[in-house]
Formats: C-alpha cells, sequence, structure tokens
C-alpha cells in the first residue's frame, strides 16, 4: 500500500517530495488521503495546524481545484517553529504559493473546560472549511485544543483531519459537541466529516 501511494503521488499527481533531511519524511498515506479530501470536498478557507509536505499535497489539490473548476479559496498554515515553517515555505513551489498565507504562532498550554490543552497563541479565528492538524506537542500536554476551541468560536460548520496525535483524536472523538463521520485511523489520518 505504501509503494503504491507513492507511485501516485509521485508518478500520478507528478508531485515533486524534494528530499529534505530536516523534515519530517513524507507519509504517502496520509498525503494521498489529504489530496482526496480536498478534491472532494473542495474547501475555499482551509486551515492547517503544523506545516511540511502535508502543505505541499493541501496547495497541489486546491490547485488542481482551481485550474479545472475555477475554485477560489484561501489557504492558512501554521508553524510553532519559525525553522520549520521557514523550510516549508521553501518545499514549496512558487506556482503554488499564490493563495498560501505562512504564519509562525508559538504554542502556549493553558486550562479550557476544566483540562489542560495546547493552542496556538496567535490563531485568528476564522470560518474555516477544512482543517489538517499535525503538530508537535506542546512540553506541558499531549492534546491539542485548537479543534475545540473553534468548534465553540466559528459561526460554520467544518471537517477536519488529524494525523497521528492519539490522544487528541481520542479526546475529540469524546468531546466535540457536533456530529462528525469519523473515518481512517492514526496511520494515514483520522478524518472528522461534519454530518
Amino acid at each position: 500500500l505504501f509503494l503504491f501511494k507513492k507511485y501516485k503521488l509521485t508518478r500520478v499527481y507528478n508531485i515533486d517530495f524534494q528530499n529534505n533531511e530536516s523534515l519530517f519524511e513524507p507519509d504517502y498515506c496520509d498525503l494521498d488521503n489529504l489530496i482526496n479530501i480536498v478534491l472532494k470536498y473542495k474547501p475555499k478557507l482551509l486551515l492547517e495546524l503544523g506545516g511540511g509536505y502535508s502543505t505541499l499535497v493541501i496547495a497541489y489539490a486546491l490547485n488542481v481545484l482551481k485550474k479545472n473548476e475555477n475554485h477560489e479559496y484561501k489557504f492558512i498554515t501554521y508553524d510553532q517553529s519559525k525553522d520549520y515553517l521557514k523550510k516549508t515555505n521553501d518545499l514549496i513551489p512558487e506556482n503554488l504559493k499564490e493563495n498560501i498565507e505562512f504564519r509562525f504562532s508559538p504554542l502556549k498550554a493553558e486550562i479550557y473546560n476544566g483540562v489542560l490543552m495546547s493552542f496556538y497563541s496567535d490563531l485568528e479565528i476564522l470560518n474555516y472549511d477544512f482543517i489538517y492538524e499535525d503538530r508537535h506537542d506542546h512540553e506541558n500536554t499531549k492534546l491539542a485544543g485548537d479543534i475545540i476551541k473553534l468548534e465553540n468560536e466559528v459561526n460554520n460548520d467544518f471537517s477536519f483531519c488529524v494525523d497521528g496525535m492519539k490522544i487528541s483524536v481520542d479526546y475529540y472523538k469524546n468531546n466535540l459537541k457536533k456530529k462528525y463521520y469519523i473515518s481512517g485511523s492514526f496511520f494515514h489520518g483520522t478524518n472528522f466529516i461534519n454530518k
């Protein structure tokens, strides 16, 4: 399966995964899942919490929609590391950067709904259609809280995908207020698609 997904992304989609030892190794199953979600649900305002090769494939899929369907979008990607954010920015070809905003925001840990969670300090609250979360844990807690907070504060329904982050995924499954179709797995992203 891994080799098939790698072949699909590199040969069929023709995405160049530049070998960069300072970025995490590409997870081709997760990246294929992201492309499929973006192409199917066509988000207009997409948020990424933690960049890397995922930023590349999301930008690729959004660009396909723009070329084929004149799809208008805005893509905001955050990272808690200035260095990793720069490396992600350098990874993206110029022709895919047109509607991407790269933002730095350190993580903070605080009590929210009686539970210690971590959050991006400067996360802009907007009516996102789709969110992809794949970031490092805060040193004081493995539980990410941005999805919980956004669900309470944005004015629309959104779908999201979380790569790994088992503690956060388990918390989301038991504490989100809205209903989601949940699919996927720890290994290639858990999808929460709004019902």
